[in-house]
């Protein structure tokens, strides 16, 4: 979280810092996502992107304790 607040305050773009890590890094980074961990390191770049632009950190008000319980 730390590192995350870092990266978000110095106003880097996520392709920079993603960009200065080697492939394998990048591969293990997607593996452990379930994402597909093959491919140029642009392409894998670009998932990683991806994958952290469908994040969200809202805070999700539910009526269904199911869904809180899976949380």
């Amino acid at each position: 979280p730390d590192l995350i607040a870092r990266v978000v305050a110095s106003d880097l773009r996520p392709t920079a810092v993603l960009g200065g890590l080697d492939r394998e890094r990048l591969s293990a980074m997607c593996g452990s996502f379930g994402l597909k961990s093959s491919g140029a390191k642009a392409e894998l770049v670009a998932r990683l992107v991806e994958f952290y632009d469908d994040l969200t950190f809202e805070l999700r008000e539910t009526k269904d304790e199911r869904e809180a319980w899976y949380s």
